[in-house]
Order: structure tokens, then C-alpha cells, then sequence
């Protein structure tokens, strides 16, 4: 039953670079239910490869200002931390750190936020590989306050 499931984890993880519908262009990946459905089913031994992929490559996401810090990082001089809006639903949970200078962009705690940012590194929080944080440089978005 346990090799089903890594067998089919694997052909998942496969499926994902394969699918061309899936990704914009070749640098470009959304982070949304059919990426947590496809991230969910992988072996979490094969989970860090699946992240190194993505390194380097831009992505659209969506999620809820957490905190804001003055870091420099990326020749950048705010640190925002920025929780996945799709976490509560999924086995695996990501928190984005988001490097972007002051006058980028305005930011509320506690606000929506849908943005496009490169990714620079993943940090697995967890031996079981369930939590994960994807720092990257923001480049673009929009915010939404309710």
C-alpha cells in the first residue's frame, strides 16, 4: 500500500512538470489548489527535489499579510511575511517571506494579497516536510482590504 502511494505520488510529481497547461511559460508556476493537490501527494523525501525545481522560477500566489519587518535581503529593505491563503485545507502548509523595497508597494497587516514574486529559497521547517517557507522577491500585486 505504501509503495502505491509513493508510485503514485511520483507519477503526480511528474505529471506537474510535464503538463504545459500548468505552467504560463517555462519559468513561470501558480500556487494554487491543483499545486497543493499535486505538493500533498508527494513523498515528502521527494518533496525537497520537487521544491529545488522551482527555485529561481517566478509565481503567482495568494495569501494574508502576516507581518511586515525592516530586513534587508535581495537588495531589498522590507521583509513581509505573507501566510498561504490555502494552507487550512491541506496537509502542507507554506509561509512566504516577500523582500521588497519601501516604495514597491503598500502594505497593510492583516490584508489579502495576490502577488507574483521569484523564488530564492525554501526552507523546510519540519522533518515530515509539512510546513515550508519560500522566501522570494516580490514583483508585482495587487491588495485587497475588507
Amino acid at each position: 500500500m505504501r509503495i502505491k502511494k509513493s508510485i503514485l505520488g511520483f507519477f503526480l510529481f511528474l505529471i506537474f512538470f510535464i503538463s504545459s497547461s500548468y505552467c504560463q511559460n517555462k519559468n513561470d508556476f501558480v500556487i494554487d489548489k491543483s499545486f497543493y493537490s499535486v505538493i500533498k501527494n508527494v513523498n515528502p523525501i521527494i518533496r525537497d527535489d520537487f521544491c529545488e525545481k522551482l527555485l529561481g522560477k517566478n509565481f503567482e500566489a495568494e495569501g494574508i499579510i502576516k507581518s511586515v519587518k525592516a530586513k534587508a535581503r535581495y537588495r531589498r529593505y522590507l521583509k513581509v511575511e505573507v501566510i498561504d491563503k490555502f494552507y487550512k485545507n491541506n496537509k502542507v502548509k507554506i509561509v512566504y517571506n516577500l523582500y521588497l523595497n519601501k516604495n514597491d508597494f503598500p502594505i497593510i497587516e492583516g490584508a489579502k494579497i495576490k502577488f507574483k514574486a521569484k523564488m530564492m529559497v525554501y526552507i523546510p521547517l519540519d522533518s515530515l516536510r509539512k510546513n515550508y517557507i519560500f522566501e522570494a522577491v516580490f514583483i508585482d500585486g495587487t491588495i485587497k482590504i475588507e
